[in-house]
């Protein structure tokens, strides 16, 4: 029997013959719901694509049928997959396979087996999935949430079409997010996209921060540590870090870690002061370090690129830059800025300027030549030679930029979203692609969840 606090809002609940008696999310109440979801993680978005790419090539791998379907890319082909791992969550119980998902309708006929935890599913063989699935058995919602850990998740086995034809439905999409920070931001603009596209809700679930909780100071196995705000600032081995809710690593601003210093005095611990100065110390020397230029060698030792970390208003900006003229997102944005000023200054027809690439190739050379002047030998005559060789190369690369992205910043308007192909190049993978795959040279670090990502997101450029 459901609990009061269980028992979503009558107007919400799906349809009777759906399990689970579940909650709308297009009446989403962050402190009372329940909902069956499919989820995501970026390791087995890599993982799915890869099948997909190799079972389109001459029979490389011909998994069961629906199973190379990726569900970020194509989402209403749900009911293809013979069988499917889903989760069963509510507001205390938020724990899921991945960050980002599909927010699901089952019908209890398509409705397989029911587990309090990950019990290791692999759906590559139907056939045995459903065999499994007789032994573990089917438990009311209740029972499930009732017996799952709250930071487990469980799974549900369900058939994508039930023998008697009700198929799974996709009613929204919902993302994890920390302190109204997105978790898995590689896959939020996809995610938002399908939203939007398919003109389903996006529910946006927000768990607890890693350091959310009462504030406090320590000096615990001599490691001073200081949880403020729900983030973390410690010195570990005489060096200064500080963690957001994310438990991402970051440098605070002179301001934030001014509010850090006075919060330890005031907690009145022996030494307080002393503590307060080892912390405005270890703080002072992570800012010059963070803010000194990275230099990049290639093996032979040359200097294949520098890094430069830039403060700015709305947070530290990166300029990467190589000597192949490739440059990250802050000098290219330094270029978009000063390009759509010119824009809008300008009368109709008269937008043309090839210069203004030469605008974003100035900062770095302005960086260089900072660089340059305050290093010695034999740095500075590699850095001459690197300057040599890389500006030209930049100069390059942004002019091919402007040519290609010059139309589309002066279109009156964008063409509507779409979400990406599994794979856009007109000709299919590239070659080397699989012949690394052929040959099994490297195969186990080649196919690690970064390197697939990396690939697939090229392949969308």
């Amino acid at each position: 029997m459901l609990t009061p606090r269980q028992v979503p809002n009558p107007k919400t609940t799906s349809h009777e013959t759906d399990w689970g008696n579940c909650s709308s999310p297009s009446n989403h109440l962050p402190g009372r719901f329940r909902y069956v979801v499919y989820a995501v993680n970026s390791a087995s978005t890599g993982g799915q694509r890869l099948i997909s790419l190799l079972s389109e090539k001459e029979s490389l791998m011909k998994p069961p049928a629906g199973l190379d379907i990726n569900l970020l890319d194509q989402p209403l082909r749900i009911h293809e997959r013979p069988t499917i791992s889903l989760s069963l969550i509510d507001e205390h119980h938020l724990k899921t396979f991945g960050d980002v998902g599909l927010i699901l309708k089952v019908p209890n006929s398509a409705l397989l087996a029911t587990s309090p935890q990950d019990c290791g599913t692999c759906h590559s063989r139907p056939d045995l999935v459903r065999g499994r699935a007789r032994e573990l058995g089917i438990r009311s919602a209740s029972e499930l949430l009732q017996d799952s850990w709250p930071n487990c998740y469980n799974e549900i086995i369900a058939c994508g079409t039930s023998d008697t034809g009700e198929k799974l439905r996709v009613v929204g999409f919902f993302i994890k997010t920390i302190h109204g920070k997105s978790v898995a931001k590689g896959l939020e603009g996809l995610i938002r996209t399908q939203a939007l596209e398919l003109k389903l809700p996006l529910v946006e679930l927000n768990e607890p921060g890693a350091f959310d909780g009462p504030n406090f100071v320590t000096v615990d196995g001599g490691r001073p540590r200081v949880v403020y705000n729900g983030n973390c600032y410690q010195i570990y081995e005489g060096k200064f870090e500080a963690y957001d809710a994310l438990t991402i690593k970051y440098l605070p601003s002179p301001e934030e870690m001014k509010t850090v210093l006075d919060f330890i005095v005031s907690r009145d611990t022996i030494g307080g002061d002393d503590l307060r100065d080892r912390f405005s110390v270890a703080h002072n020397l992570a800012s010059i370090q963070h803010y000194l230029p990275r230099v990049e060698r290639y093996s032979d030792k040359t200097i294949g690129g520098i890094v430069f970390t830039v403060p700015s208003k709305s947070g530290d900006r990166r300029v990467h830059i190589r000597a192949s003229g490739f440059t990250e997102e802050c000098l290219w944005s330094t270029y978009l800025e000063n390009y759509q000023k010119q824009s809008a200054s300008a009368s109709q027809g008269s937008i043309e300027s090839s210069s203004l690439p030469v605008v974003a190739a100035e900062v770095a050379e302005n960086h260089l030549n900072e660089f340059i002047s305050k290093s010695e030998e034999p740095l500075r005559t590699e850095l001459q030679r690197f300057k040599e060789i890389s500006l030209p190369a930049i100069n390059k690369f942004l002019s091919n930029r402007y040519t290609a992205t010059r139309d589309l910043i002066r279109a009156p308007s964008l063409p509507p979203l779409k979400a990406p192909p599994v794979w856009s190049h007109p000709s299919g993978p590239p070659q080397h692609f699989f012949n690394k795959i052929s040959n099994g040279l490297g195969t186990k670090k080649f196919f690690n969840s970064s390197n697939l990502l990396n690939v697939f997101r090229l392949s969308r450029n």
